[in-house]
């Protein structure tokens, strides 16, 4: 049975699939959760950031959460070094354990700060390196230049000891040990990537969905084929929406790929916008909407089912999607949805199975 965490602007949605339908709970209320990461070592033990109330651990699949990691409440214990900000929005965890036998987890911060845990989010250390990149004076979040963020992290598949950072705006940042030092944007690296993805298939390849292509011409996906050091752009196709936000990659398939993509960043998050699903063809994209609600439409998150190969998922303000197959049409998963919903901009997404 499929379980989904929904990440909606004022809080996160449990739905479960049972026998006689769709059951949906309300968790973390009146929060806004940016990210969830599921733990390989523990797949019932959850964590999900939030952009005003930090970083919450799960240990039952996501029906009850407990912060951690920075303030805590008065009765909590105190168990050591804490993260000191609140604004939260990154999460990811290493998907090799450590020599603790645990999987080493990341967060993400507003202002951009990265900050590291190898016990489960009990301890954390900030990984100061990345404040020293010289790229850092362009740094800004465009609605909001007088600050930025890391906007995703990606712990790769086959070496743990390398990971990539995005700031939005601004740089994709390198380390090849755990974090101790870092390499800063290269000349052809994106400099907006919204979504950051790798593939254990397909070592030193990496994904990312840009907000570049809006900027510049023929800048919307960008492919990687060596660890970062070097570029490809494909945008054929995406002419009319070059503004890229949601990307899931088939877990069998390191071509078979999905993203999101809207004409501007006004029609991809405003209420009365419209955001499409693409499919990657040969030598660029087409439109692969059909079945999906175009029209005042947030631009969707997406998601890859980890245990159904080919099936993906896609989260907007009208609710929950599902394609199975590159030529299915997209259909909406029955919930419970409130029409509330229909003014909140989506914000994550994950798929469980219990």
């Amino acid at each position: 049975m499929k379980r989904f965490l929904l990440g909606m602007q004022s809080g996160l949605i449990v739905a479960d699939e049972s026998e006689t339908g769709w059951l949906s709970s309300r968790r973390l209320e009146g929060m806004q959760p940016t990210a969830i990461a599921v733990d390989p070592g523990k797949p019932g033990r959850l964590y999900c950031a939030t952009y005003n109330r930090g970083l919450w651990r799960s240990e039952d699949h996501g029906d009850h959460w407990r912060p951690i990691g920075g303030p805590l409440p008065y009765h909590e214990p105190h168990n050591g070094p804490e993260i000191p900000l609140l604004e939260m929005t990154s999460v990811a965890i290493a998907p090799s354990p450590n020599s603790k036998q645990w999987h080493d987890l990341y967060v993400g911060t507003e202002p951009s700060r990265l900050f590291h845990s190898d016990d489960g989010g009990d301890h954390w250390q900030e990984l100061t390196g990345i404040q020293s990149m010289p790229s850092k004076a362009q740094w800004q979040f465009p609605p909001r230049p007088y600050t930025h963020h890391v906007r995703w992290i990606n712990s790769s598949p086959e070496d743990s000891a390398c990971l990539y950072v995005s700031i939005e705006f601004g740089a994709l940042l390198r380390s090849v040990d755990h974090g101790s030092t870092w390499h800063d944007r290269t000349a052809d690296s994106p400099k907006d990537a919204h979504v950051l993805l790798s593939h254990p298939r397909a070592p030193g390849r990496l994904y990312a969905a840009c907000g570049d292509g809006y900027m510049e011409q023929g800048y919307s996906f960008g492919d990687s084929r060596d660890g970062g050091d070097s570029w490809h752009y494909t945008s054929a196709g995406l002419e009319e929406e070059p503004y890229l936000y949601g990307l899931a990659v088939n877990p069998a398939d390191p071509d078979d790929i999905r993203v999101a993509a809207a004409s501007s960043p006004r029609t991809a998050h405003g209420r009365l916008g419209s955001a499409s699903v693409y499919c990657n063809v040969e030598q660029g994209w087409q439109r692969d909407s059909d079945g999906l609600p175009i029209e005042d439409s947030f631009i969707a998150v997406l998601a890859a089912d980890p245990q159904q190969p080919g099936t993906f998922y896609a989260l907007n303000n009208h609710g929950v999607f599902c394609q199975r197959g590159r030529e299915e049409t997209w259909q909406r998963i029955p919930l419970d949805w409130d029409d509330a919903y229909l003014d909140e901009h989506p914000m994550c997404l994950a798929v469980l199975d219990r």
